[in-house]
């Protein structure tokens, strides 16, 4: 099961040069073994918003239909708290740090284009990897 991080999303939307590869990634696994969290579908939200409220809602659906589980933090949870500092120890921003908590606390591998997981002890696949497995 893996944690979708905004970016690759973000590639396909945008397409950008990883676009092939985070499509196959996304097209090759059940939604169902999906999750993304909250703060990557408003990660998300900020970019379609700007271009159209239609892309939003196309987006929203497509979530749906795929179902991909969407995971919230409740920030002001004891063991949350305690993933974030960790998360911080590694030298994660806020962002990266919610994520890498939502894997850890979700028993996830992390998906994503963004090298900063790379220090930490869960790592991160790349989509290309993501599809290899």
């Amino acid at each position: 099961m893996y944690l979708v991080d905004a970016n690759v999303l973000l590639e396909v939307i945008l397409k950008r040069q990883h676009t092939d590869a985070a499509a196959a990634f996304l097209s090759s696994v059940d939604g169902t073994n999906l999750y993304v969290t909250e703060f990557g579908m408003f990660s998300v939200a900020i970019y379609l918003f700007k271009r159209s409220w239609n892309l939003w809602i196309d987006f929203l659906r497509d979530i749906e239909q795929a179902k991909v589980n969407v995971i919230r933090l409740a920030l002001n949870d004891e063991q949350v708290q305690i993933e974030l500092r960790r998360a911080a120890e590694y030298g994660l921003d806020f962002d990266d740090a919610y994520q890498f908590t939502a894997a850890v606390l979700n028993d996830l591998k992390i998906v994503s284009l963004d090298t900063d997981f790379d220090r930490t002890p869960l790592g991160r696949l790349t989509p290309e990897q993501a599809t290899q497995n």
